[in-house]
């Protein structure tokens, strides 16, 4: 009974300091964003510069999908910085030489990067981290290595 009382109060402890969130950028159907932005294209990152809170970068065009340009090199500003250890939901952090498809918006002849622009490659030295529920999986495991615990010690 004991044991089973101090692995209940793990577990609750450790299901309440897990930070909860909700997210901060609607939902939107591919047809939505289509509708919403004034350029949407794939390219590749050439070069970027971290001034303040935002990135400008240099943008080699592989094709529009949406309002071709005649311009082939494009300079857009993406939120986010390089270098910063949090993650910030709707930043747009791209590294040089990485594929994305860019949602962008036309701002007085500034091309604003959109929340909803990703990457097109996965990081291959660790895709686990961006794995969803990485954290239920983490949960889970150290709930199973309690209960392995608790169970080897009745024996």
């Amino acid at each position: 009974m004991k044991n089973r009382l101090l692995t209940v109060t793990v577990i609750l402890i450790l299901s309440l300091s897990i930070s909860q969130s909700s997210a901060l950028i609607e939902s939107h159907t591919p047809e939505e964003l289509y509708d919403i932005y004034d350029i949407i294209l794939l390219g590749e990152i050439l070069d970027y510069t971290d001034v303040g809170t935002v990135s400008l970068y240099d943008v080699k065009v592989i094709r529009y999908l949406k309002n071709s340009q005649s311009v082939e090199i494009l300079q857009v500003i993406g939120s986010g910085v390089h270098g910063k250890m949090m993650w910030i939901e709707d930043s747009t952090v791209f590294e040089i030489g990485e594929r994305a498809i860019l949602y962008l918006e036309n701002d007085d002849n500034t091309l604003i990067i959109g929340p909803y622009s990703y990457s097109t490659q996965l990081d291959i030295e660790n895709p686990y981290w961006y794995f969803p529920y990485r954290w239920i999986i983490i949960l889970g495991a150290i709930i199973g290595i309690i209960a392995f615990l608790a169970w080897k010690k009745r024996k």
